[in-house]
């Protein structure tokens, strides 16, 4: 889903281990990545964090 208003992208991505859990990983217009998560339809944190590629990939690796 892309928002108009600051030109970013959210996608969200469901947990491998808790179905409940999905991540939400925003790309915004410059490049720059921040994650969250959403557990059972709620926003788990207050805010974004910012993450690299790498970091987002090691999350979605598969162990």
């Amino acid at each position: 889903m892309r928002s108009r208003k600051n030109n970013t992208t959210l996608t969200r991505k469901v947990d491998k281990w808790n179905a409940r859990k999905v991540w939400l990983i925003k790309r915004y217009a410059d490049g720059h990545y921040a994650i969250n998560q959403e557990v059972g339809g709620r926003v788990f944190y207050s805010r974004f964090q910012r993450a690299t590629k790498a970091q987002i990939a090691a999350i979605f690796a598969c162990c």
